[in-house]
């Protein structure tokens, strides 16, 4: 069977969220893109089972959206936390675990779709995925603040979704922060020279649901923003748009099959300056036939 997965990345100094075009910004003082007004459509896109255009064959499978089947996604938070930011708590204090669970809970106001993030607790789990039985995964966000795998590569923040390369069905999603190589801050007004968590996990949450990253600057699902930026707390309507049109009201919950087919996915993106290879890396996953991930950054 041949697992897919997609990761997503934030970077030093410029949040960088890499999922279709696996690119990275190379100048921190440049301006950002601006595009002309488009439709409310044009705000928003959709993670495909593949890109072919991007160097993301499709080996025969179609190309469909990744989203979940069911409604209801429960997720969990990883119980040591982050020590970076409480020191002296060998646990998650209580005040972190509710502005984490704030980020998912953005996704969750929109009446426009009845698609809801249920947080289920902490868990001892680290992000991974269980090939059998599946029944034993779960989704989870943790603090990678120890160590962070050399093949991310200067990633701030990795989203790796699970899915099914047949229909698109996404059956498990875990978020990391970098907490090894950056600092997060959590205050309220955001803090100069660091990566703002609610900020950055925000935008995660965007790629755990199934969307990819948006062309307007303005909205959540952006691919740069700057340290010590929080406007992407906040959903756009472009974002919004994005979710409904996923998952829109009447949309019926189906619980997914006890054993997927088929899953897969991956696009890495780096810090500025490094080589990107990701589409040569993902290329040459898929052809060995094992696991493959796909990575998008923010911040």
């Amino acid at each position: 069977m041949t697992l897919l997965k997609l990761r997503h990345i934030a970077l030093p100094g410029l949040l960088a969220i890499a999922l279709s075009a696996c690119t990275h910004e190379e100048a921190w003082d440049e301006e950002p893109l601006v595009e002309e007004e488009a439709p409310l459509s044009n705000n928003f896109r959709r993670t495909m089972t593949c890109e072919p255009d991007l160097g993301l064959p499709c080996e025969g499978y179609p190309k469909v959206p990744v989203e979940w089947p069911s409604l209801t996604v429960p997720y969990y938070i990883n119980e040591l936390g982050s020590p970076n930011l409480h020191p002296d708590d060998n646990t998650i204090p209580p005040e972190l675990e509710e502005d984490i669970v704030s980020a998912f809970d953005a996704w969750n106001v929109p009446e426009c779709s009845e698609f809801l993030l249920e947080y289920r607790g902490t868990t001892a789990f680290q992000a991974d995925y269980i090939n059998s039985p599946p029944s034993q995964n779960i989704n989870v966000f943790v603090f990678q603040d120890e160590s962070w795998p050399s093949q991310n590569g200067q990633a701030i923040a990795l989203t790796t979704v699970t899915f099914s390369r047949v229909d698109g069905r996404i059956y498990d999603a875990d978020i990391e922060m970098n907490g090894a190589d950056y600092v997060f801050s959590n205050s309220e007004n955001g803090e100069a020279g660091t990566m703002d968590l609610r900020n950055t996990l925000t935008h995660e949450v965007g790629h755990f649901l199934g969307l990819d990253h948006a062309p307007n600057p303005d909205t959540t699902m952006y691919a740069t923003a700057r340290e010590g930026e929080i406007d992407k707390r906040d959903l756009h309507p472009g974002d919004i748009e994005g979710l409904c049109t996923i998952y829109p009201l009447g949309t019926p919950d189906v619980t997914p099959p006890s054993q997927p087919q088929q899953q897969g996915g991956i696009c890495s993106l780096v810090a500025p300056g490094q080589p990107d290879h990701s589409a040569l890396l993902a290329g040459t996953l898929l052809a060995l036939g094992i696991v493959w991930r796909r990575r998008r950054a923010r911040a």
